[in-house]
């Protein structure tokens, strides 16, 4: 491969604060640098700079206990799950360096399933309907309340 490398020292300097490690690499003072997602824009801005960014399996999940109120109810876990605007939660958490997913396995992979990119206007007319057949209704306020139910109007075909 070539023979030994060519490199006599390797020196490895831990910095924290995310300012301090660009003003590193834009000196020279640091040759390679994780940088986080809100200073991989300023990277790509400047010419001096390489940013490689590299595939990585890491999920960040929302998981609802299924077994209480209101989560028990499949019609209100999908109107949540349509309701998420996926694309502006990546936007705003890690500045647009991710890839929104909609399933547990991540897209890109040759297993992932198919997934649809960004929610509509459809998607938001889905969950408030699902919202409204689950018993959760709209107030004057545009908040929505349970019904109040009894034993017998607990439709079991909904519980998964």
């Amino acid at each position: 491969m070539g023979g030994p490398p060519a490199l006599r020292t390797l020196v490895v300097a831990v910095v924290d604060e995310s300012a301090t490690k660009f003003a590193g690499l834009v000196s020279g003072e640091l040759d390679l640098a994780g940088v986080s997602p809100t200073m991989a824009r300023l990277v790509e801005k400047d010419r001096t700079l390489r940013l490689m960014s590299p595939p990585v399996l890491f999920s960040t999940v929302l998981a609802f206990n299924t077994t209480r109120s209101p989560f028990d109810d499949v019609r209100v876990r999908r109107a949540l799950s349509l309701a998420i605007q996926r694309d502006r939660l990546v936007s705003a958490a890690v500045a647009g360096f991710a890839t929104p997913a909609t399933h547990a396995v991540p897209p890109g992979l040759p297993v992932s399933p198919t997934s649809h990119a960004a929610n509509t206007g459809d998607d938001a007319r889905h969950a408030d309907a699902l919202l409204t057949q689950a018993g959760w209704i709209r107030s004057p306020g545009e908040t929505r309340r349970r019904k109040k139910r009894t034993p017998a109007a607990v439709d079991a075909t909904h519980r998964r």
